[in-house]
């Protein structure tokens, strides 16, 4: 059971809680502390300066008395389970990568349904110069252009495909 502070202590509790709460939440976040237990860890250190407030030098800075606090707690909950902090983070490594691969499939159908869009002499410029790496200066002998014009052309697909993938594939490039 807490021991209940004297007024003035009682008082300058609440004013440290109501001006350092949000600093303290974002450090917790800053040191790797998933988002759910943010909030845990930000009571619990609060419950440990009511506890230790008598303590606390009184020239101390509480921002900093309670990070320091907030940092004690985290680092003895990581040590009592080093088990559950790998496979904390062996979990969300495997999603981070399941997500990334979402996007990029997501990308590749979008860009490929955008590509499919173009029309034939793009299409072939941009297989061309991209899957078989042929120079913007031999494509540019191959349409009767030149390199400067070949090179504008493909800038102008890219920026097309760029509006495509973005905008959905329902747009027309």
């Amino acid at each position: 059971m807490l021991q209940p502070l004297n007024d003035i202590d009682e008082n300058r509790f609440q004013t440290i809680l109501r001006e350092t709460h949000l600093a303290v939440r974002s450090y917790l976040a800053g040191l790797g502390v998933p988002t759910a237990a943010v909030d845990e860890f930000a009571m619990r250190s609060y419950t440990e300066l009511y506890r230790s407030f008598r303590r606390m030098p009184v020239d101390a800075s509480p921002e900093f008395w309670v990070k320091g606090i907030a940092k004690n707690l985290v680092r003895e909950s990581l040590s009592k389970s080093p088990q559950r902090l790998a496979l904390s983070e062996s979990l969300e490594a495997s999603l981070s990568m399941l997500q990334q691969s979402a996007v990029a499939a997501d990308f590749d159908s979008k860009l490929t349904q955008c590509i499919e869009k173009l029309p034939d002499d793009r299409r072939s410029l941009l297989e061309s110069r991209y899957e078989v790496d042929t120079s913007a200066t031999r494509l540019a002998g191959i349409v009767g252009q030149t390199a400067a014009a070949v090179r504008e052309t493909l800038f102008r697909i890219r920026v097309g495909l760029k509006d495509c993938v973005t905008r959905g594939a329902d747009h027309d490039s």
